[in-house]
């Protein structure tokens, strides 16, 4: 059964904006679904056995409302940065409770891209964060504070998504797609002269925010537009899985020494994470060069010139 079905949780959300419809109607939509499942998993929090799964959904949700106000950011002024500062910091406050969880995702991702084949420290090292996860994420609901500050800060958001200004154009969305891939194009010809931890993480940051935007685009123009969601889902992936690594790889390091690394050999893991980095630091940037490869006029072209040309009247 859907897990959103049994607790009696709304309509899957939508992130996709609907060309027949007016697109300030339709932002405000797709931002306010986005915000109420959000609210809706924070607020039941504690209801059932789906925490971290919950805490997960919501910081996506979150990201994803940061990605469509990117994509208008033109047309909305002042009330950019107010929504994007309280949906920003309502995510970070449920970093801890996920963290310890997506840590043992990626050692348990690693030994599976090895195959088994020489992990016995990286299976020593799941038990131990296993342990960890469970002690981070044990006993807590919707009552605790991390959770409640979030939940209030999502509420902040939704009521500014509310007064939204009534004109946004399809203009607004090309500057903002303009923006976007401009800074992802940037980001991923300097990850190509320098793929360090740093740079790469902020590539993956572009390329998110413009899978995101062309994913609420797609509509105009399936054909168009669908090879390329493909491709940054595939890119985003990619580069997802490297920024995992580095996260493991500071862990170890930081570590070292204590109980959690018992047994384990740091300088082992910290070999193999890097070596399976450098794998998916290469097929990114080889991806990266179908995506911009063209240029932003490209891209903006792909993402907007189907978009019909309406009102923008709320």
């Amino acid at each position: 059964m859907n897990r959103r079905a049994a607790v009696g949780k709304g309509p899957e959300v939508t992130y996709r904006l609907d060309p027949d419809r007016p697109l300030v109607d339709e932002v405000r939509r797709v931002a306010l679904e986005g915000l109420d499942d959000a609210i809706d998993r924070l607020r039941e929090t504690g209801a059932h056995a789906d925490l971290e799964d919950d805490v997960h959904e919501a910081r996506k949700r979150g990201k994803e409302v940061r990605g469509l106000i990117r994509l208008v950011r033109p047309a909305l002024g002042d009330a950019y940065a107010a929504v994007n500062a309280e949906v920003r910091d309502g995510a970070r406050e449920l970093s801890s409770l996920r963290d310890a969880h997506a840590l043992v995702d990626t050692v348990e991702d690693l030994i599976a891209a090895l195959d088994g084949n020489g992990t016995d420290d990286l299976e020593r090292l799941a038990g131990h964060l296993r342990t960890g996860a469970s002690a981070a994420t044990d006993g807590v609901d919707g009552d605790d504070p991390r959770i409640a500050v979030a939940r209030s800060r999502m509420e902040t958001a939704r009521a500014m998504v509310a007064t939204w200004p009534g004109a946004i154009d399809v203009e607004a969305v090309a500057g903002g797609v303009a923006k976007t891939a401009t800074r992802g194009r940037k980001a991923w010809k300097a990850s190509r002269k320098d793929a360090g931890d740093e740079q790469v993480h902020e590539w993956r940051k572009r390329v998110k925010y413009l899978w995101y935007q062309a994913r609420l685009l797609e509509a105009a123009d399936p054909d168009g537009i669908g090879p390329l969601v493909a491709q940054l889902d595939e890119l985003s992936d990619l580069l997802g899985d490297e920024h995992d690594l580095t996260v493991l790889v500071e862990h170890a390091e930081r570590a070292a020494g204590t109980d959690e690394m018992a047994g384990v050999d740091g300088d082992r893991i910290v070999d193999l994470a890097r070596a399976r980095q450098a794998t998916l630091r290469t097929a990114a940037l080889h991806l990266g060069e179908e995506v911009y490869g063209d240029g932003v006029d490209a891209l903006v072209g792909k993402l907007v010139d189907q978009w019909p040309v309406q009102s923008s009247a709320a």
